[in-house]
C-alpha cells in the first residue's frame, strides 16, 4: 500500500514538471508573438512616416513645378518677356522653397534647355528621355520619370516634370526638378532601422530608384516581388507589411511598403527579426535556465522522498552531488546570482556577477552589499528594509521583477533588472537574487524614443497639417503645424474630439469624407477654410488605418496649403479674361456675356442692344503720335467709354480699336440712342496728353434685338453692318438697326443720327 501511495506521488510529481515546462513554453511562445507582433506594429508605422515624409518631399518639388510654370505662364500672358538671366533667377527661387540640392530646367518643345537654375549651359537635347515623351502627346500631370544616368554628371537620378503649354493647348515643352539618388539616401539617413534594416525608394512596377545602405548595382533593376509587395500594388492595396527571406544575405526581415500618395513611388522598410527577438531570445534562455533549475530541484526532492532508509548514505551522496549541480547551474547562470544573509553580507556570487560588476568572488564574499552594489543616495532605505527583510521576509523587491539602478565596481552605475527570493533559516531570512544587466534593453528603448521623436520632429516640420483620428473620431495626434495653422495646442488637443477641437465650421466641411475614410476609402480633396483670419486652401488626404482583421481603427490625415498655385490659378484666369492695354473685358469674355445676355433677354421677354465701336481716323492717330499715343489714345478711350454705361452693361475691346458695349434690360430702341449720343458726347472734350490737345471721334453701329429672336453670332455681325453704315454717314455718329423678327423673315429698321 505504501508503495503504491509513493508510486502514485511520483507519477503526480513528474505531471506537475511536465506541465510547468508545457506552462513555460506557451509563455515563451506567447511572449515571441507578442515581440513580432510589436516589430510588424513598428515597421508600418516606420513605413507610414517615410512615405508621408517622402510625398512632403514630392509636393514641395511639384509646387516648385507648378510655381515656376505659373511664373512663366504669368510673364508670357502679361505681355513680359522671359529672358536667361530672369528665367534662371525665377528657377533658383523656386528650388530654394525644395530645400534640397536639385536642379530645375525648362526645355523647349524639341528637348532643348531654354532656361536652367545652374549657370553651366548645356547643348544636348532630351527629347530621347520618357519624362519629356510623356508629355508631348498629352499632360501628363506631374510625372515622375524611370531612374537613369544624368548626361550631365554621371549620376543616377529621377526626374518630376510637368507640361508647358501654349493658349491652344499646344506642346511648348516641359519644366523639370532633375533630383540624384543622393537626395533620397540623405533623406533615409534620417529613420533608424538598425545595422541590417533597409529602406528603399522604388515605383509601382518594383524598379529601384535609391537605398539605403547604398546599392549602385541595385539601382534601376526589379527589387520588388511580383508575388509579394508588386502583386499587392496591382490588385489596389497601397501598403502592407510581411515577413521574407532576403536571397542576396538570408536574413528575415519584416517588409513594409506603401505608395506614397497618388504618385507611382513606392517606399519600403526592412527591419531584422533576429536584431528584434534579441531579447526575447536572452528572455528566453532565462526562463528555460530556471525552469530546468526549478524542475531539476523538484524531481531531485521527488526521486529522494522513494528511497529507503538504509541508503541514507546512498542519498546524500546524491543530494551532495545535486547541490553541486545547483552550484554550477547558478555559478554559470546567464544572469548574475547573489546570495545575501541577514546582515546584508553576500554568500554566494557567480561568474556572471564577476562578469557584470567587475568584482571577483573572492572580492565580493562576505562583504556588505550596500558597499559594493548599492548608490549612495540608496545606501540608508535599502539598510532600512534589510532590517525589515531579516525578520519578516517581506519587503518592496521581494516575488517581484523590478528594475533598479547598480554600482559596478568602476563607479558608473548600471541598470540591471532584478528578481528576489526570500529563505527562511532559522536565524532569520536570507536573499537569493537574479540580476540581469538591462543596459542594451534601455539603450534598445532609448532608440525607440529617438526614433519617436524624429518622427515628431520630422512631422512638426513639415509644411503640412498631420494628424490621426482615431475610430471615434477622437484627435489621437497631430503635429505642430496645428498651431501655426489652426491655433490649436497639439498637446491639450489630443485625445478630444475633433469637432471640438476645429469647430463644427470645418469639422462640417470635412464630415462626408471623415465618414467615407472610416468606412475603408481613401479620400483626396480639397477645401477652401479660414482659420485665424487666413484663408487657406487645402488639399487634404484621408488614409484609413485598417487593422489585419479589415476593421478601421482610424484614419491618417495629412493636408497641404495649396493656396498660393490656387492664387496664381484664379489671376490668370482673371488675365485670361482682361485686355491688358485698357483693362476692360476682353474679345473672349466679351462672347461669354453676350452669351449670358442673350439668354436673360429670352427669359425675361426684354430687348437688348449691342453696339460696334471704333475710332475715327485712328490710322492716322497712330501715324502721328507713334504706337505709345496711339495706346494712350486707346486707354483714354476706354475709359471715358466705360463712364457712358451702367454697371450692369459690359463695355469690351474687340480688336485694335473696336469695342463693344453689351445693353441689357432695356424698355425700347430709344434707350440704346441715349447711350450712344452719351458715348458721342463725352469724346467732345480733347484728349490732352502733355502739351498736345487730340480731337477724337468714334463710330457707332448698334443693334437693337429681342434673344427671343436672334442668336448672338447674327447680332454681332448686324451691329458690325451698322457700324460701316455709321462710317459711310461720315463718321462721329451712330446707326441704329432694329432686329426684331429678322429670322423670321422681318427686314431691318435703320436709323442714322
Amino acid at each position: 500500500m505504501i508503495t503504491r501511495h509513493r508510486r502514485l506521488l511520483n507519477a503526480l510529481g513528474v505531471v506537475l514538471i511536465l506541465t510547468m515546462c508545457a506552462v513555460v513554453a506557451l509563455l515563451l511562445h506567447r511572449s515571441r508573438d507578442r515581440a513580432m507582433d510589436d516589430l510588424r506594429r513598428d515597421t508600418k508605422n516606420l513605413t507610414s512616416a517615410l512615405a508621408l515624409y517622402t510625398r512632403g518631399v514630392v509636393a514641395s518639388i511639384d509646387l516648385a513645378l507648378v510655381g515656376g510654370r505659373d511664373s512663366l505662364t504669368l510673364l508670357e500672358v502679361t505681355g513680359g518677356k522671359a529672358t536667361p538671366d530672369l528665367a534662371a533667377e525665377m528657377l533658383r527661387n523656386n528650388v530654394a522653397s525644395i530645400g534640397l540640392p536639385v536642379l530645375m530646367r525648362v526645355l523647349d518643345a524639341d528637348g532643348y534647355q531654354r532656361f536652367s537654375s545652374d549657370p553651366q549651359p548645356w547643348t544636348q537635347t532630351s527629347s530621347d528621355r520618357d519624362f519629356f515623351k510623356a508629355h508631348v502627346a498629352r499632360d501628363a500631370g506631374l510625372y515622375i520619370s524611370q531612374p537613369f544616368v544624368s548626361r550631365i554628371n554621371g549620376k543616377w537620378a529621377i526626374v518630376f516634370s510637368r507640361r508647358l503649354s501654349g493658349p491652344g493647348g499646344e506642346f511648348k515643352g516641359i519644366i523639370q526638378v532633375g533630383a540624384p539618388m543622393e537626395v533620397f539616401e540623405d533623406i533615409f539617413q534620417r529613420f533608424e532601422v538598425g545595422a541590417r534594416g533597409t529602406l528603399i525608394l522604388a515605383d509601382d512596377n518594383g524598379i529601384l530608384l535609391a537605398r539605403r545602405p547604398a546599392n549602385p548595382e541595385l539601382v534601376a533593376k526589379k527589387v520588388l516581388r511580383d508575388d509579394g509587395a508588386l502583386g499587392q500594388l496591382r490588385s489596389g492595396v497601397n501598403s502592407g507589411v510581411r515577413i521574407n527571406t532576403a536571397p542576396v544575405d538570408g536574413l528575415q526581415r519584416m517588409l513594409g511598403f506603401e505608395r506614397v500618395a497618388s504618385t507611382r513611388l513606392v517606399v519600403g522598410v526592412g527591419q531584422s527579426v533576429d536584431d528584434w527577438l534579441a531579447k526575447w531570445r536572452r528572455e528566453a534562455v532565462i526562463s528555460g535556465t530556471v525552469t530546468v533549475l526549478f524542475g531539476g530541484v523538484a524531481l531531485f526532492m521527488l526521486l529522494r522522498t522513494t528511497q529507503h532508509a538504509k541508503e541514507a548514505a546512498q542519498r546524500t551522496a546524491q543530494l551532495e552531488r545535486s547541490e553541486d549541480r545547483i552550484r554550477s547551474i547558478l555559478a554559470n547562470a546567464p544572469d548574475a546570482f547573489i546570495g545575501i544573509d541577514q546582515q546584508g553580507r553576500i554568500t554566494d556570487w557567480n561568474r556572471q556577477a564577476q562578469h557584470t560588476f567587475g568584482w571577483t568572488d573572492e572580492q565580493a564574499l562576505g562583504r556588505s552589499l550596500a558597499e559594493l552594489l548599492i548608490p549612495p543616495r540608496m545606501r540608508d532605505s535599502h539598510t532600512a528594509g534589510l532590517s525589515a527583510f531579516a525578520n519578516t521576509g517581506t519587503g518592496p523587491v521581494i516575488d517581484k521583477r523590478i528594475e533598479l539602478t547598480a554600482l559596478h565596481r568602476d563607479g558608473r552605475e548600471i541598470p540591471v533588472e532584478v528578481s528576489v527570493a526570500a529563505l527562511p533559516t532559522p536565524s532569520g531570512y536570507v536573499a537569493n537574487a537574479f540580476l540581469h544587466d538591462i543596459s542594451e534593453r534601455k539603450e534598445a528603448a532609448a532608440r525607440l524614443a529617438l526614433v519617436h521623436r524624429r518622427l515628431r520632429d520630422i512631422t512638426d516640420n513639415l509644411p503640412l497639417l498631420v494628424s490621426y483620428v482615431d475610430k471615434d473620431r477622437r484627435l489621437r495626434f497631430c503635429n505642430a503645424t496645428w498651431r501655426e495653422w489652426l491655433g490649436v495646442d497639439p498637446t491639450s488637443a489630443t485625445g478630444h474630439l475633433l469637432e471640438e477641437v476645429i469647430g463644427p465650421t470645418l469639422y462640417e466641411q470635412r464630415r462626408e469624407s471623415l465618414d467615407r475614410a472610416l468606412g475603408g476609402e481613401r479620400v483626396s480633396f480639397d477645401v477652401e477654410s479660414v482659420a485665424l483670419g487666413i484663408n487657406r486652401f487645402l488639399h487634404t488626404v484621408y488614409v484609413p488605418d485598417l487593422q489585419p482583421d479589415g476593421t478601421v481603427a482610424g484614419i491618417y490625415a495629412v493636408s497641404t496649403d495649396v493656396t498660393a498655385s490656387k492664387k496664381v490659378e484664379i489671376q490668370l484666369q482673371d488675365l485670361a479674361h482682361a485686355d491688358s492695354l485698357t483693362g476692360l473685358p476682353n474679345r473672349r469674355r466679351f462672347e461669354e456675356r453676350l452669351q449670358e445676355a442673350v439668354a436673360r433677354s429670352r427669359r425675361d421677354q426684354r430687348p437688348m442692344a449691342l453696339m460696334f465701336l471704333d475710332v475715327d481716323h485712328f490710322k492716322r492717330i497712330n501715324d502721328t503720335l507713334g504706337h505709345a499715343g496711339g495706346d494712350a489714345v486707346l486707354r483714354e478711350f476706354a475709359r471715358r467709354l466705360a463712364r457712358c454705361i451702367r454697371a450692369t452693361d459690359t463695355a469690351a475691346r474687340f480688336a485694335g480699336d473696336e469695342f463693344v458695349v453689351i445693353l441689357e434690360g432695356l424698355h425700347d430702341g430709344e434707350d440704346a440712342n441715349v447711350v450712344a449720343g452719351n458715348i458721342v458726347a463725352e469724346l467732345q472734350p480733347p484728349f490732352v496728353f502733355g502739351d498736345k490737345q487730340l480731337s477724337v471721334t468714334t463710330s457707332i453701329g448698334i443693334a437693337i434685338f429681342s434673344g427671343e429672336h436672334v442668336s448672338a453670332d447674327v447680332a454681332v455681325a448686324k451691329a458690325d453692318e451698322a457700324l460701316y453704315r455709321a462710317k459711310d454717314a461720315g463718321r462721329n455718329t451712330f446707326v441704329v438697326s432694329s432686329m426684331d423678327f429678322t429670322e423670321m423673315g422681318g427686314g431691318d429698321s435703320t436709323s442714322r443720327h
